[in-house]
């Protein structure tokens, strides 16, 4: 294996204390530009770094006896530490003008030490029992990432308001919200539209139509861009038909029963077929997915296509993991609805996620949907940064009107909660706006 000294820089490190020494004001500043203890690779180095920082956390001037008496009481026992110290630095000559210099250079070979070990850990996972290739890839990634130079995080409101108003200025001259609309009026007025970097959750219990409307929100945002559709529970085939009937306004059973199909429905299927054809959205319907591989393959997906309008997930409870034997059942789903508001931020695209209501809300006289009816559901509750959830009194009552529905903001960070109404077209498995139109 190869020697982690050899992959350091300690004469840069011995020179950065002692020019540190001679301009202890550049401690701040080196902090501010993420320089951690953990970049020196000498130890003695390391040490002296952190009481530094301490020292002028505590405002306490810094020099040789200062930093001595700080190191001897975080436990360093070597007297003949200081003498070291001189020797790396050759105090005398020290430039506090090079410090930048110099923590450049720790931090470049910092990276490479984490990358060579990272390397390394790989390597031997790639030999264990078990291991997950999805998952060991997402790992390589975040140690590429890793290598990179951090991006200073910092920025003057004053950049910032540039920004900000140049986007107001864009939004005045649209006459709709940024974003995809859902195309239920009471819905948009609501939460304006599905905007990039947000996770949104659709939820609902089963046959309640959440991968109907979905599958809504995925062809209109294909107008606008390229989608990409996690299929986890049905075949890109039938999510297709669906998708079929719904922009040929067909009954989806006679697609089903083609044989009773005249020469109507044929020329309305074709329609459909024409609007839809050319549509960039795109279904993987790979079973078994892990949220480390999701990441990957909306990665993949985006280099190929382009930056996604759309990435929709059906359903969150489908996500596999390989890690059963370590995590329990909420902890997995957490994993799953961390990484698609990852997958919103890196892509600046909504995610549009979908999960299951456990059966509690049908012990309630009022059956709609609350937050805590989400399947484990404490980390989808803080990723997401809307919920949503689907409710038609017909699926429990026979008797009531079977087009009404609701769509329940039950959380919004950008907006209101409430209900909004919908009309459910059974037939065709989609909804529309109130009375039907759309």
């Amino acid at each position: 294996m190869t020697d982690l000294h050899r992959i350091a820089a300690p004469e840069a490190e011995g020179a950065l204390l002692g020019a540190l020494l001679a301009d202890p004001d550049q401690v701040d500043l080196l902090v501010a530009d993420g320089l951690k203890d953990t970049d020196f690779n000498v130890h003695l180095h390391r040490r002296a770094w952190r009481s530094m920082v301490a020292l002028r956390a505590e405002d306490i001037p810094i020099d040789e006896v200062t930093l001595w008496q700080r190191m001897e009481a975080d436990g360093a026992t070597r007297p003949e530490w200081l003498r070291e110290l001189m020797g790396w630095s050759g105090l005398a000559g020290a430039m506090p003008t090079h410090a930048a210099h110099h923590a450049g250079v720790i931090k470049n070979k910092a990276r490479l030490r984490e990358l060579h070990m990272s390397a390394l850990a790989l390597a031997e996972g790639c030999i264990q029992p078990g291991a997950d290739p999805a998952t060991l890839g997402e790992r390589l990634t975040t140690a590429l990432d890793n290598a990179t130079p951090p991006r200073r995080s910092e920025r003057a409101l004053k950049s910032v308001l540039g920004d900000v108003v140049a986007q107001i200025e864009r939004r005045s001259k649209n006459a709709a919200p940024e974003g995809i609309v859902t195309g239920l009026e009471e819905l948009d007025a609501m939460i304006g539209a599905l905007e990039a970097t947000r996770l949104y959750v659709l939820a609902a219990r089963p046959g309640m139509g959440k991968t109907a409307l979905m599958l809504q929100l995925c062809l209109h945002a294909a107008t606008r861009g390229p989608v990409y559709v996690a299929s986890l529970e049905m075949s890109a085939e039938g999510l297709t038909e669906r998708a079929l009937a719904l922009k040929a306004r067909i009954d989806a059973g006679l697609i089903r029963e083609a044989w009773r199909m005249n020469h109507h429905h044929w020329e309305q299927l074709a329609n459909g077929l024409q609007k839809i054809a050319n549509l960039p959205l795109h279904i993987d319907d790979a079973p078994d997915v892990t949220p480390a591989e999701l990441k990957a393959r909306v990665r993949a997906f985006s280099k190929k296509h382009g930056q996604p309008s759309l990435v929709a997930v059906d359903y969150l409870q489908r996500l596999s993991s390989p890690d059963t034997g370590t995590a329990n059942r909420a902890e997995r789903v957490g994993a799953g609805s961390w990484a698609c508001k990852a997958i919103a931020k890196t892509h600046n695209c909504p995610v549009l996620l979908l999960s299951q209501l456990n059966r509690s809300c049908e012990a309630r006289t009022d059956k709609r949907p609350i937050l805590s009816d989400l399947k484990e559901s404490g980390d989808i509750e803080q990723d997401a940064d809307a919920v949503f959830g689907l409710y038609r009194e017909a699926y429990y009552d026979a008797e009531a009107d079977p087009s009404e529905a609701e769509v329940i903001v039950l959380k919004n960070r950008q907006g209101r909660s409430g209900r909004a109404r919908a009309t459910w077209i059974g037939s065709q498995t989609r909804f529309a706006g109130v009375g039907g139109m759309t």
